[in-house]
């Protein structure tokens, strides 16, 4: 299996690919309810503890990164080294890698500025969600210097920035195939934004299909999903998750242009999302929802499903991302699970 990033560059992805367990041919459902009043989870941050390398080679710095609740790290800090020690580079932007066994392989995005996430692994560990990351960026001024990113993944664990004497000791502290790199381990309780990264409800329920597999709550980058689920058919892989933004999101436009990005399509207007829309009856309203099919950041087929209500004073997204033939045999099941979405003042959608 191939990467191909912009130009001529290739990256081979070399590791054993996991047995997933297929789905069940009967669609059966399950009802789940949480009260509003355990969205709130008291303004505790979770202990959580990053492990980071970074890497220039070449025309690129390479990112190697494991993020999770402190205790469930600490389990895998030799699992983290052993995959950087397996790294090897070829080429221009082009390395290989042995993927762990047990972590399962997420969707990979784009960053800006030609940025890559090229590899996203999740595990769950006792309730808990580890993510295992492997990025890309342009070697810049900024991006190589390590001072820099250091400081932003402090500040993502509500740390402060590091000072020259801690800086010293950390740079060029690694070799990743022969190349010197920076490796970090850092403990925190999590930048606060206002909202829980891991909050324990939801302010709504819903009837989910019973091959949905339903994940722990999650922040990737920062972006809060109360609700996630995998569903797997053999090889086949989608991903589903409901993401609340403040307001309208940023509007319909600018979110549908967002997906359409990530499936290489170009941007559309006004009218012609018009044209594309559809409408699913919630409870009270109606639901807008568009289909998109395209190519994923590794050049296979992808398809993604969006819908979104206005609920509550915020925006709730919901997507189901992953293979066309299998987001299509999951078509009705999305739709109906976007139709069975409930609040707890008992509307599904803006009055």
């Amino acid at each position: 299996m191939a990467w191909k990033p912009s130009g001529n560059s290739r990256l081979f992805l070399c590791f054993a690919f996991l047995a997933l367990a297929g789905c069940q041919e009967q669609e059966q459902i399950r009802s789940y309810s949480v009260s509003k009043e355990n969205l709130v989870v008291g303004g505790k941050a979770e202990k959580l503890r990053l492990l980071a390398v970074m890497v220039p080679h070449q025309k690129d710095v390479w990112f190697f990164k494991l993020i999770g609740p402190d205790e469930a790290v600490k389990e895998q800090v030799e699992t983290f080294d052993r995959f950087v020690t397996s790294v090897h580079f070829f080429g221009e932007g082009s390395a290989k890698y042995a993927r762990p066994e047990g972590w399962q392989k997420m969707p990979g995005k784009q960053l800006p500025g030609n940025g890559q996430v090229i590899e996203q692994l999740r595990r769950e560990v006792d309730g808990a969600s580890l993510d295992l990351t492997v990025t890309t960026l342009p070697a810049g001024e900024k991006t190589k210097d390590p001072r820099s990113n250091i400081d932003r993944w402090r500040g993502q664990l509500g740390l402060g920035p590091i000072n020259d004497a801690e800086l010293n000791k950390l740079v060029g502290n690694v070799k990743v195939d022969g190349e010197e790199g920076t490796r970090v381990d850092f403990t925190g309780r999590g930048k606060k934004q206002g909202q829980p990264p891991f909050a324990r409800g939801r302010p709504f329920r819903f009837t989910k299909p019973e091959d949905w597999e339903e994940r722990p709550p999650d922040a990737p980058k920062g972006i809060f999903r109360p609700a996630v689920f995998r569903v797997h058919d053999g090889e086949q892989a989608a991903e589903v998750s409901v993401v609340p933004l403040g307001g309208h999101g940023g509007g319909p436009l600018a979110n549908v242009n967002r997906w359409r990005g990530q499936l290489k399509l170009d941007p559309i207007g006004e009218d012609e999302l018009r044209k594309d829309l559809r409408e699913l009856k919630v409870a009270d309203g109606s639901a807008p929802y568009v289909d998109l099919v395209g190519k994923g950041l590794t050049g296979e087929p992808q398809r993604i499903l969006g819908a979104w209500i206005v609920r509550g004073g915020r925006t709730w997204f919901i997507t189901m991302k992953g293979s066309p033939e299998l987001v299509g045999k999951q078509q009705a099941a999305f739709e109906a699970f976007v139709q069975s979405i409930r609040f707890a003042d008992g509307g599904g959608a803006a009055q």
